[in-house]
């Protein structure tokens, strides 16, 4: 029997589950140097994409997530490695 969890990587935040997904179209992403921090960085270009309750399910936790809308984000800078607690109160403590 297939699962989705065979052939995509989901990610569980509390009751929520998320898919990240990448675009081979894209080509390789602008990669800096955060003068502060010396965190390697890349540009995640900005993209819309769909979310909440696209079954529109009556359940109390669907509710809140509201039904399926288009979301609009800008592109970004996102660190290449996992960001650390300490490396974070960092960033919060110079920016």
């Amino acid at each position: 029997m297939w699962t989705i969890t065979q052939d995509v990587a989901l990610h569980q935040y509390g009751e929520s589950y998320v898919v990240v997904m990448a675009d081979d179209r894209v080509e390789r992403a602008k990669q800096i140097t955060w003068e502060k921090g010396g965190s390697e960085m890349v540009l995640i270009p900005g993209e819309s994409f769909q979310m909440g309750d696209a079954m529109n399910e009556p359940e109390v936790r669907m509710k809140r997530l509201g039904p399926a809308h288009t979301v609009e984000l800008g592109r970004f800078y996102m660190d290449v490695n996992e960001v650390t607690g300490g490396k974070f109160r960092k960033c919060e403590e110079t920016a």
